[in-house]
């Protein structure tokens, strides 16, 4: 321990000169009697000046010297301990795979297999982010493939997404790992390094899936695969738990797993196999397992280590608090307190303001639902904006943002002139995004959004001016089929077809009577379509698992259709 003891910043033991200098000044300083001994009597002084003990002075300037030198030996950095570091990050990305497919929710794990992944999975990503990993990708599959999140090193938003991945988010039923390998593929293509992907399902190993891991293979990746369920399997029950789900013939579907096909995909892909067919299945150790890209030149760079020197000075603060007491006691840490405060500005404080900024205060009353407090309180102008846009107050998150043109901050200022209804400047918002940020899936989708939306009002605005002229020309053509009405006679009584003109009045008053239900038909068309507009402009984008449904089905319909003769639906 001698040996390896050093400071890690020694300059600061410099500062210990001035100190003790200091401490010793204050030690022979003498408090002079001043002008009381002008009005004073000699011998009254020592009863009326407050005296201090020699003794007292000297335990003073020991109690500050101690202190001080203990203070700054703690900011010189002590330290005996070495800490391995690694020196090597694997840069290797990862893209998860997941079957969404209605066997997902067969509760042979419990509570069923989708729940399973889904804790293993945040275990992974955790762990993931907190290690030496590269990007991560999820994608996820059923009778389609979509992409959730693209290669991104933030798994925090890969963790936000995983409460709300469900097969009931799937536009098209059956089970096609070959399309959710592929659309994996997508997304490594943009990556410089060789990746993994890990495929995590119930059921593989078809010819096509194989093609498509022999595909991925080809391009210098590896599949992996992650088997869920178990060989007894278990029956699927409906969503709202009136049954089980059946097959044409009406027997009840029991998926079973078979680890032998899914073993061979994962040969085929020249990657690792694993089965979760146990509630205590750690994904994490399979995590191990997919650093590297198979490598051994990044095998043998992972084990390279450096020492790094663990910091002692930390614990040299303990030591201060006893002193720190008893300057209390005599009041002078309250003196220096108030000496170095600042006195510009005053502000009234509760006992958590002691202890968080108001960015934090604000952030505990946002989780707690107090959103209109936490919109005052932000001072973060982007967490600011996105308590301003819970509440409503969309004109202050576009003020807010308005200096700020990252893509998130884009992303949020469309979405709120999206509500505004200025359509137009959303999907600038939106282009500004995606030029920044092309692989952004949800800005993109928003943007189709409008643009659909506002091709929807355009024709029906058209139908409706068609429909006026329509009914304008139909009125004109009756005004000129009528015949004209006699006029009355210079002496005031009606002529004799003056008996005519009361049936001709009612009949008037039955061409009126339709045109007034069709104009009120038609507010009511205008107003079931703003009810429509204002129901599609919440839903734009607060809830995880609408937004994604809504996506998959946006992406499903915008796809070629493939027939589903001889698929299976689950």
């Amino acid at each position: 321990m001698v040996d390896t003891f050093h400071f890690i910043r020694p300059l600061w033991l410099v500062a210990l000169i001035p100190w003790l200098g200091l401490c010793y000044a204050c030690l022979l300083r003498r408090v002079a009697p001043g002008n009381w001994s002008r009005v004073c009597d000699p011998a009254l002084l020592p009863h009326i000046l407050e005296t201090v003990h020699p003794g007292n002075r000297r335990l003073l300037a020991a109690m500050l010297a101690l202190g001080g030198t203990l203070a700054i030996i703690a900011l010189a950095g002590p330290a005996w301990q070495r800490a391995p570091q690694p020196t090597f990050r694997d840069e290797s990305p990862l893209v998860i795979v997941l079957d969404l497919s209605a066997s997902m929710y067969a509760d042979d794990l419990g509570p069923d297999r989708i729940s399973r992944v889904r804790f293993g999975l945040a275990d992974l990503l955790k762990d993931r982010d907190a290690g030496r990993a590269g990007a991560t990708g999820l994608v996820v599959f059923a009778g389609e493939a979509f992409t959730v999140t693209p290669l991104t090193d933030d798994t925090d938003t890969i963790l936000a997404m995983l409460p709300a991945l469900a097969p009931d988010l799937m536009p098209v039923p059956g089970s096609r790992p070959d399309l959710g390998i592929l659309q994996a593929l997508a997304l490594l293509d943009s990556s410089i390094a060789p990746g993994n992907v890990l495929l995590i399902g119930d059921d593989a190993g078809a010819q096509r899936d194989i093609d498509a891991a022999q595909t991925l293979r080809a391009k210098g990746h590896r599949l992996n695969v992650l088997a869920v369920g178990t060989a007894g399997g278990a029956p699927v029950p409906l969503p709202d738990g009136s049954g089980f789900l059946r097959d044409g013939n009406g027997r009840v579907i029991v998926p079973r797993l078979d680890p032998a096909e899914m073993r061979t995909l994962a040969d085929r892909g020249d990657g690792v196999f694993a089965a979760m067919t146990t509630e205590d299945f750690d994904l994490r150790g399979l995590g191990e397992q997919l650093h590297g890209s198979g490598n051994p030149q990044n095998a043998a760079l992972m084990e390279r280590e450096t020492d790094a020197w663990r910091e002692e000075g930390p614990w040299l603060v303990l030591a201060l608090l006893p002193l720190a007491a008893l300057l209390f006691r005599r009041g002078y840490l309250l003196l220096l307190v108030m000496t170095i405060a600042p006195l510009s500005e005053s502000h009234a404080a509760d006992w958590q303001s002691l202890w968080q900024r108001p960015d934090q205060r604000a952030e505990s009353l946002y989780k707690n639902g107090d959103k209109k407090a936490a919109a005052q309180l932000f001072r973060d102008p982007r967490w600011r904006a996105a308590a301003a846009h819970e509440i409503g107050d969309y004109e202050s998150a576009l003020s807010d943002l308005a200096e700020i043109d990252d893509p998130d901050s884009l992303y949020n200022k469309g979405n709120s002139l999206a509500r505004l209804g200025r359509f137009e400047e959303a999907i600038a918002a939106y282009d500004a995004v995606l030029a920044q940020e092309p692989q952004h899936e949800d800005a993109r989708f928003n943007r189709e959004l409008l643009i659909e939306q506002q091709q929807q009002e355009q024709q029906q605005q058209e139908q409706g001016e068609e429909a006026q002229q329509e009914d304008d020309q139909s009125q004109q053509q009756n005004d000129q089929s009528q015949p004209d009405e006699p006029e009355p006679s210079d002496s005031g009584e009606r002529s004799e077809n003056a008996s005519d003109q009361e049936p001709r009045e009612g009949e008037q008053e039955d061409q009126q009577q339709p045109r007034q239900q069709k104009a009120e038909q038609d507010n009511e068309e205008i107003d079931e379509e703003a009810q429509a507009s204002e129901q599609w402009l919440r839903s734009i984008p607060d809830d995880p698992g609408g937004l994604l449904r809504r996506k998959f089905y946006y992406q499903s319909r915008q796809r070629e259709k493939r027939s589903m003769e001889g698929e299976k639906t689950w």
